[in-house]
């Protein structure tokens, strides 16, 4: 009351003794605080110490980037890539040549082991087998052949054409 500092110590002992309040809030305090810890099980059971995945972010291609800025540079336009058709075509003679090489690579494996038969004396067993196996691979080989040549023949054809209709463009323009 004198303007002084409060005591350090407080104490909390009501002034009239009441046997009765002091059990029941030394149970809810003691409820209270098993109510608020969790055991070791419970807290490893949680997320929270599990690690967060890693997911990696979009890779960029590099070549693709390098081929944008060469035209930026050269043509002062952004390269709008090659068209739909375009790579199409492109996977699909890489893909007959992979099929052209493979073919050539079953026949050559056939051969060398016709020839090791005939090393151990057992080639009259596999000669005719192995014969008419070229021979299949030698006919996939002309169809493959003959399909790139029909590919190519209209691939020249389409160019050709493109450069007609250029020119046809050209002519008209010059005539205006």
């Amino acid at each position: 009351a004198d303007g002084g500092a409060l005591p350090l110590a407080f104490d909390l002992t009501p002034l009239v003794p009441s046997v009765q309040s002091e059990p029941r809030v030394t149970r809810v305090t003691a409820l209270i605080g098993q109510q608020q810890r969790r055991s070791a099980e419970r807290c490893r059971a949680g997320d929270n110490y599990k690690r967060e995945q890693f997911k990696p972010k979009a890779i960029r291609d590099l070549e693709k980037e390098k081929r944008q800025l060469q035209n930026l540079f050269s043509t002062g336009q952004k390269d709008v890539g090659p068209t739909h058709s375009q790579r199409d075509s492109t996977e699909r003679k890489e893909q007959q040549i992979d099929r052209f090489q493979e073919v050539l690579d079953d026949i050559e494996e056939r051969r060398q082991f016709l020839e090791d038969m005939m090393a151990v004396g057992k080639g009259h067993q596999y000669q005719h087998l192995i014969n008419t196996e070229i021979s299949q691979k030698i006919h996939d080989l002309e169809e493959i052949d003959r399909k790139r040549n029909e590919e190519l023949s209209t691939f020249k054809l389409d160019g050709k054409k493109e450069q007609s209709k250029e020119r046809d463009r050209e002519g008209e323009n010059m005539s205006c």
